[in-house]
């Protein structure tokens, strides 16, 4: 098993660097199984969900990899990450994974100086897609695991935009299947 360590601040550079590790793993022995270590405080919504397509894309090219995660630190979008991958997931005893409902960025062009409108009078297209697609996967992250039948869990996430949760936690809502 080959570790690949996805550390840090979840963006375009990260994503390129991580997943050229993983083609070429894959490239050397497509049925090598791969660690994915967590080590992030989250980071752009949209180039998380990349990694996420790059992973499925170069997992299901082989015929026998599988994926572990090994959940460090995981936060917002890394958080999203960890719990979208791994046929087994671990987490760190002391260590914390936070849900975070996201935060939509726009750019200054898409806004009118003098009014302070959007441009277009609603988001762009692209803008729309990435917020749509994070969604549809948070969700299904609450559904899967129960959370969304949790009325406490599910106040603190509408009130804060955030869900903390202890490893212990994790462990109980199946989110991962042991802890070190």
């Amino acid at each position: 098993m080959k570790t690949v360590v996805l550390k840090g601040y979840i963006d375009a550079d990260l994503v390129s660097r991580t997943t050229e590790q993983i083609a070429d793993i894959l490239e050397k022995n497509k049925d090598e199984s791969i660690s994915l270590e967590i080590d992030s405080d989250g980071g752009n919504m949209a180039q998380a969900i990349k990694f996420l397509k790059y992973v499925k894309i170069y997992v299901e090219g082989t015929n026998g990899t599988y994926v572990s995660v090994k959940i460090v630190n995981a936060k917002s979008s890394a958080a999203l990450v960890a719990l979208s991958l791994g046929h087994k997931r671990v987490m760190k005893k002391d260590s914390v994974l936070e849900l975070h409902r996201g935060t939509l960025q726009i750019e200054v062009k898409d806004i009118d100086v003098l009014t302070g409108r959007l441009v277009s009078g609603k988001l762009p297209e692209k803008t729309l897609a990435v917020l749509q697609d994070y969604t549809d996967r948070f969700l299904d992250l609450l559904k899967n695991f129960r959370i969304d039948s949790n009325p406490g869990s599910m106040a603190k996430l509408r009130l804060t935009g955030w869900l903390k949760l202890s490893a212990e936690e994790c462990l109980r809502l199946g989110m991962v299947d042991e802890l070190f």
